[in-house]
């Protein structure tokens, strides 16, 4: 007999279904480099080509790429995307009005990746200052994520996130991240997170801040049905200018609406000087909570840095462990 053992069919067969998945996971990864050319850029923004795959890797490697202006860059998500770029590499928005994206999501569990880039230089007129922002996020439900990692925002005076349009809650997940990543000189809306149907008062958007770094003429951040955290943030050398629009009711974050939540933990406020009638926070019904907060050299012309209204057992505005050093009027 050529075998003096019995094949084991089990086995064998085990090992052939994951031979089968390892082929199928490899089949449904689609990679590609993204060249900084307009043909290259408006296939990527207006045809979805690349996106029946489980999951889809665009690496940009070159140095800058200047975003399309034309009104038409959309892309709909049927499955995870990841844009990846090399040692902070910068999309640029040309400082014209629409240059935009925005991304819509089926609210399926589908993610929008962003790594190791820079956005800047998305710049609009007063007039229509309102009506413009880096991203627009669309979605059915709460059921998708957005990250950015490793990530610059710098010189943009509009919206850089904004239009959340879940119009139901399925999952507890953190809806946007932004992780390690630096705000420097935006004029206007960080965010801005609302709920399509203003008669249902439930968070929908559950929004994180971590290891992020916020520094020279901030745009404030609006929470109008949402949990938002904020963990080992740093917010420093913070100061209104001539180029800021006042029409917001806060320097840092606004909440207006009841059942929101905020976090603040371990976060530093560093060298802040804010003039005119605007505190730092403007709280109206939300839980809040500072936790192991350090405030540093803090200066508010009004004489105050939280305007808080309607707080009651429900909506709570806590301090733990507040670490004050220099100037601080709360």
């Amino acid at each position: 007999m050529l075998f003096s053992k019995k094949i084991n069919f089990k086995i064998i067969f085990k090992y052939m279904i994951c031979f089968v998945y390892i082929l199928f996971s490899f089949a449904n990864t689609y990679e590609i480099n993204i060249k900084n050319t307009e043909e290259e850029l408006d296939q990527l923004f207006c045809k979805n080509k690349y996106y029946g795959y489980k999951e889809t890797n665009l690496y940009f490697d070159e140095e800058i790429y200047m975003i399309p202006d034309k009104g038409q860059n959309k892309i709909n998500l049927l499955s995870n995307i990841h844009f990846i770029g090399k040692n902070g590499t910068v999309f640029d928005f040309n400082k014209k009005d629409y240059s935009g994206i925005e991304f819509t999501f089926e609210g399926k569990g589908e993610g929008l990746f962003f790594e190791n880039i820079t956005f800047r230089n998305f710049l609009t007129s007063p007039i229509e200052l309102l009506f413009a922002m880096i991203f627009i996020i669309s979605s059915d439900s709460n059921d998708y994520r957005v990250n950015f990692k490793n990530c610059t925002f710098e010189n943009n005076n509009m919206f850089i996130l904004s239009r959340f349009k879940a119009k139901k809650k399925t999952k507890e997940i953190d809806n946007i991240v932004f992780d390690n990543c630096i705000f420097r000189n935006n004029t206007d809306r960080l965010l801005k997170s609302y709920h399509e149907d203003k008669e249902i008062q439930t968070s929908y958007n559950n929004i994180k801040f971590d290891n992020c770094i916020f520094t020279g003429t901030i745009g404030s951040t609006y929470i109008d049905s949402g949990i938002i955290k904020y963990n080992n943030c740093h917010f420093i050398n913070i100061s209104d200018s001539l180029n800021t629009y006042f029409r917001y009711e806060s320097l840092i974050l606004t909440s207006v609406q009841k059942e929101n939540e905020i976090y603040f933990s371990n976060c530093i406020f560093q060298n802040i000087f804010l003039n005119g009638t605007r505190p730092y926070f403007f709280i109206n019904f939300s839980k809040s909570l500072f936790v192991g907060n350090t405030f540093k050299n803090c200066h508010s012309e009004i004489g105050y840095i939280i305007n808080a209204y309607y707080i009651d057992k429900y909506n709570k505005l806590t301090f733990d462990g507040l670490t004050v050093i220099g100037i601080l009027k709360i």
